[in-house]
């Protein structure tokens, strides 16, 4: 990323890992080379990682969750009780 422009347009782009995990992460790393030029300022939005690339803006970065633990949160909303713990399933409910 370069410096800041007065003129560029600011670009949200956010994705899971600010390193190069895969291949997404790999083009969308060599996009964002390129958009300065095209006088964007990118502005990156993900989660905190130890192999995150540095960035400005990783102070507004979104605590790490493993989404494959089964403590995770993602996990929990495939519990008959969904997301919520306060939520009980309807009685006569599938669930």
């Amino acid at each position: 990323m370069t410096a800041a422009r007065h003129d560029a347009i600011r670009l949200l782009i956010g994705n899971k890992f600010w390193f190069a995990k895969g291949g997404v992460e790999t083009y969308l790393f060599e996009l964002i080379e390129e958009l300065p030029a095209l006088g964007y300022e990118v502005v990156p939005f993900a989660m905190h990682h130890e192999r995150n690339r540095p960035s400005p803006y990783e102070e507004f970065f979104v605590d790490e969750v493993d989404y494959h633990a089964p403590q995770s949160t993602l996990a929990s909303c495939a519990s008959p009780r969904g997301c919520s713990t306060r939520a009980r399933p309807r009685p006569g409910s599938r669930r």
